[in-house]
């Protein structure tokens, strides 16, 4: 499944790349990070389904390589062009950048992305997003 599956890596870091791009200018402040923070838990909710869990499978341990290719979609014509590591950055390396303004929502965010806390509300609360997160 390796190229089928950074293929779906990639269309996610393209969706949460989409996402604060659109969120980003609006956040200044800890009082605009708690002011969003459900885009905030989406958007870690989304690196965690589309981007770590996909990493993390022992069948893709290629995608370990920092300096691996990847093309990022963002929009029906327009991509990026990145390594893992710089598109890694680009994606949950600007999320902790928004959140580390408010450290409860860091803690928060770490949840999501490592898998417990708000990750397994979500899972519970919304079972059928995963299948339709990334089509």
């Amino acid at each position: 499944m390796g190229a089928l599956d950074l293929n779906r890596v990639a269309i996610a870091m393209g969706k949460v790349t989409l996402a604060l791009d659109s969120l980003e200018p609006y956040i200044f402040d800890e009082d605009d990070v708690i002011e969003k923070k459900e885009n905030l838990f989406a958007i870690a909710y989304m690196c965690r389904v589309g981007i770590i869990e996909v990493m993390e499978k022992s069948e893709n341990h290629y995608m370990q390589n920092m300096s691996l290719p990847i093309t990022i979609p963002l929009g029906i014509i327009k991509h990026r062009k990145e390594t893992i590591g710089s598109a890694l950055r680009l994606t949950i390396g600007r999320l902790y950048g928004i959140v580390t303004k408010c450290s409860e929502m860091e803690q928060y965010v770490d949840e999501i992305l490592e898998g417990r806390g708000l990750y397994d509300l979500f899972e519970t609360q919304c079972p059928t997003i995963r299948q339709t997160l990334f089509r």
